[in-house]
């Protein structure tokens, strides 16, 4: 899957989240250009969520600003944001939810929240709007063939595995052809060989037309996938850099690592 906007830049301009009392994030800064698989890593509690619910419009800052390129994002309303080529997902899958629907039409649940039609089009099955639900589900077909499920399509989506999920989530936000895929935990709950093959698909992914934001607390797998890691501790950004300084910085080891299992 393709995009014409993968080498436009995101880039976090002090960016601050406070909760009540509770502060989360403190003046973030970062810069993530081209094509490239980019680590957000940390403790519990250390504002990876935060920070990526702000990235998609799902929270807005209380201070900073975030860009896309020379568009102000954290002004914009969350579909805008995913019009322009931003896509998430959640430490627990959300949109896979009907399980007496297939996996294509779970999937064709995200190829609907990204495009804009009119819904009494569909129930009165109108020619044009035919024609379009035709468009996208050859969308789903293609993601789900990109995610390696394209075997897995027609059956219920009760009947995959944890791992399979995860995938069908992926395809749920690649059918809208991102520049940027922001994913939080997607190894959360996997099997040591479901989370190879999850990073088989996230190496694919990377060295195609996506850029990808990961959020995991599988160091292994950030580490070994990474091109640049940034690391928070409440809140505070500590670190960035490349997987090898990372693994080495004395303060990451101190806050992070060293208990890491």
């Amino acid at each position: 899957m393709q995009s014409s906007n993968n080498h436009i830049t995101l880039r976090a301009e002090n960016l601050s989240k406070r909760f009540g009392g509770l502060q989360v994030l403190y003046e973030i800064n970062f810069t993530i250009s081209g094509r490239c698989c980019y680590g957000i890593i940390g403790p519990n509690g250390a504002g990876k969520s935060t920070l990526l619910n702000i990235m998609s419009g799902v929270l807005k800052p209380d201070a900073g600003a975030l860009y896309w390129g020379s568009t102000r994002l954290d002004v914009l309303p969350q579909p805008k944001i995913s019009r322009l080529g931003l896509a998430r997902t959640f430490q627990t899958p959300r949109t896979l939810t009907v399980n007496d629907f297939t996996v294509i039409d779970n999937v064709l649940v995200g190829a609907f929240k990204c495009s804009p039609v009119n819904p009494m089009g569909y129930a009165l099955r109108l020619p044009r709007f035919i024609r379009k639900e035709g468009q996208l589900r050859e969308k789903a077909l293609v993601a789900l063939a990109t995610v390696g499920l394209a075997d897995k399509a027609n059956v219920l989506a009760a009947s995959l595995s944890a791992g399979e999920r995860r995938r069908v989530e992926l395809a749920q936000a690649m059918v809208s052809d991102p520049a940027m895929l922001l994913l939080d935990e997607p190894a959360a709950g996997l099997n040591d060989e479901e989370v190879n093959e999850l990073r088989s698909l996230l190496v694919r992914l990377s060295d195609s037309s996506i850029t990808v934001i990961l959020i995991e607390h599988r160091v292994d797998l950030v580490l070994g996938i990474c091109d640049r890691i940034m690391v928070l501790d409440h809140g505070v950004k500590i670190a960035e850099g490349l997987p090898e300084d990372i693994a080495t910085d004395s303060k990451v080891v101190e806050v992070y690592l060293g208990s890491a299992p």
